[in-house]
């Protein structure tokens, strides 16, 4: 019995150091750790991430480029763009991004009923370590035949 309880616990601990995402080379005495090629990601990295659209009469549409950069080491894939409300809809870059190129997430908010203050907010989805990342479209929306 405790033979196979020792067994057992050795296998745990060699299955667990195993799986450990540090490398260490030793060389002239000194040990220095690398990280693995599995151990790469990329990072989604927003020019801004809040577009302010001022005042616009009730039934425009607005429409806002966000630019965004992979600034991680690892293609970056957008994944899925959630809205708040049917009356926002995403249009994205469907490739994947390479580490250190940009892509770019087109909004378009149609504000037929809509009016007065409106603050939409954007859900990016995505393979990089920050996986989720938020936009915000905000503004407000004069009723039709109103004075801006």
């Amino acid at each position: 019995m405790k033979k196979t309880f020792f067994l057992s616990l050795l296998g745990t601990m060699v299955f667990f150091f195993g799986q450990t995402t540090l490398q260490a080379q030793t060389t002239n005495d000194k040990t220095t750790f690398t990280k693995k090629a599995d151990d790469r990601q990329a990072k989604l990295t927003f020019t801004d991430r809040e577009h302010d659209f001022g005042e616009v009469e009730e039934g425009e549409v607005v429409e806002r480029v966000f630019t965004f950069k992979n600034t991680g080491d690892y293609p970056l894939m957008l994944q899925d763009i959630r809205t708040t409300c049917g009356c926002t809809a995403p249009e994205w870059t469907k490739e994947p991004i390479a580490p250190n190129e940009e892509g770019k997430i087109i909004v378009r908010f149609n504000s037929a009923h809509k009016a007065g203050q409106q603050r939409k907010v954007i859900t990016v989805i995505s393979n990089a370590s920050n996986s989720s990342e938020s936009l915000v479209l905000f503004g407000t929306v004069l009723p039709k035949g109103g004075s801006k």
